[in-house]
Formats: C-alpha cells, sequence, structure tokens
C-alpha cells in the first residue's frame, strides 16, 4: 500500500479505536455509582500531572514509562475495582470470538475536572486464547495494568520502518497476572502483543495520544510469526491491515 494510503488508514483505525458508542458510553458513566476516593483521585492526578509534563516536553517517554509504572505499584487495586464497579462493567462487554472488546471510563467528571484530562482511561476485555493482537504506535504511550487474569505479553524494540515492514528485536515473553503492568512508548517495547491465558482476562489502560502536536497519532499492526530474521536477533516484520492481523492473530491459533 502507499504511504499516504497506510498513513490515511492508520489514521482512521485510531480514530475508530478513540470513538465508542452510546450503548458503551451509558453503560460506563452508570459504573460510576459511587464517587472516586481521595486515593484514587490523587494518582490520577499524579498521572495528569505526568502526561502534561510528556507533552511539554518536560518529560521522556520513557521516563513517564517508568513513572506509571511506579505510581500503579502502589494503588489500591480493591478500591479501584469497587468504585468502577467492575463487577457490573464486566457483565455487560461482549468479549468476541476474535480480538477483545473495550469500554472508555471517563475520570474527568468524577474528578470535578473543567477541562478534560490529559490522558485516556479503558478497561478492555478478552476470552481465553483470543489476542490484543502485535501492533506498535507512533506519537503515543500507554500502560496496560492487569485487573483480572493471566495474559501472555510478547514486546519488541521498533528499530526501523519502511512502507511494508518494521525491523523490531523480541524483547519481553512472559505470563503476567493482576497487579502487574506493561508499559509502551517509540523508545521502549514500542511493539506489543497480548494473549488471553484465563478463562476472561481484562486490562485497565491509560493512554496518552498526541505528544507532539504537530504530528498524527497511529496504529501499525505487523506480523511477527512470518517475520524475516535478520542474523542479529532482528527480525523484518511486514506490515498487516487490521483485517489481517485479527485474522492471524485474534483467536486461539498463537498463544
Amino acid at each position: 500500500m502507499p504511504g499516504h494510503s497506510r498513513r490515511d488508514f492508520v489514521e482512521s483505525i485510531l480514530k475508530t479505536l478513540l470513538t465508542y458508542s452510546l450503548f458503551d458510553a451509558v453503560v460506563v458513566s452508570e459504573a460510576f455509582g459511587t464517587t472516586l476516593s481521595s486515593e484514587t483521585k490523587n494518582w490520577s492526578r499524579q498521572i495528569d500531572e505526568i502526561s502534561n509534563d510528556l507533552k511539554a516536553q518536560k518529560l521522556s517517554s520513557t521516563e513517564w514509562q517508568n513513572r506509571m509504572e511506579q505510581i500503579l505499584s502502589g494503588v489500591d487495586l480493591s478500591d479501584l475495582l469497587t468504585r468502577i464497579d467492575f463487577d457490573q462493567l464486566q457483565r455487560t462487554f461482549r468479549l468476541p470470538n476474535s480480538g477483545a472488546h473495550w469500554k472508555n471510563l471517563n475520570f474527568r467528571e468524577v474528578l470535578g475536572y473543567a477541562r478534560e484530562l490529559s490522558y485516556t482511561t479503558r478497561l478492555f476485555g478478552m476470552k481465553k486464547n483470543r489476542s490484543i493482537v502485535p501492533h506498535g504506535h507512533h506519537n503515543l504511550v500507554s500502560c496496560h495494568l492487569v485487573v483480572k487474569g493471566d495474559l501472555h505479553v510478547r514486546n519488541f524494540e521498533r528499530l526501523q520502518d519502511d512502507a511494508e515492514s518494521l525491523v523490531i528485536r523480541p524483547t519481553v515473553d512472559k505470563v503476567i497476572s493482576v497487579r502487574d503492568c506493561s508499559t509502551q512508548s517509540s523508545l521502549r517495547n514500542n511493539v506489543h502483543w497480548f494473549t488471553a491465558l484465563s478463562a476472561t482476562a481484562f486490562t485497565f489502560d491509560i493512554f496518552v495520544q498526541d505528544i507532539d502536536r504537530n504530528q498524527p497519532s497511529g496504529v501499525d499492526f505487523i506480523d511477527p510469526e512470518h517475520a524475516k530474521k535478520l542474523g542479529d536477533g532482528n527480525l523484518r516484520a511486514p506490515r498487516l491491515e487490521e483485517d489481517e492481523a485479527r485474522k492471524l492473530y485474534g483467536g486461539s491459533v498463537h498463544h
């Protein structure tokens, strides 16, 4: 696919991912049946501050990752799940036979902020052997806290891009469970791939897009299983369209 067309494609995919249905909005709004605790408000504001610092170039993306991992390691997970009524939320998830389902969580209103937060919060859920398919991002950072189940996480450094492929290097291949956290940025573990190992698995995600406001944020799907080995531990992985990625990796074949 020509570069301009691919750029349009990934930008449209991102816009799709960042838009959620009225049904989901209503369900998530109802989930905040109680106000957030002072402890939850405190770490939420910390995340807002460091995400603003990231956009202002006061923090590097890897420093943001380090700070996020530190902040979330101290979160009272039981309190968070109670406050967002996770038991109710997970019952509303339509877990697909391929890939994952997600819902946005609007922390701005319950925090009492007049402005939008500098980050977005989201819950992802999937059934056993289903995957958040292998993909990387540009101009975006994210953090994924496991709140239920077990996941096989694989990460890759993103070393080089061209029109048809990404050169990547494997960095992480392990099982993560409740309270474990995985982060990604352009500088560390950019490409990620999550597969549920338990009956269901859910992650609480925080991401910051449009770090550089002059550049688009985007998603790049790849095929690491059919990558060419370059002899130095690096791999040249073909780019995929979203439907190709879901067909190859969303189901139970690769786990």
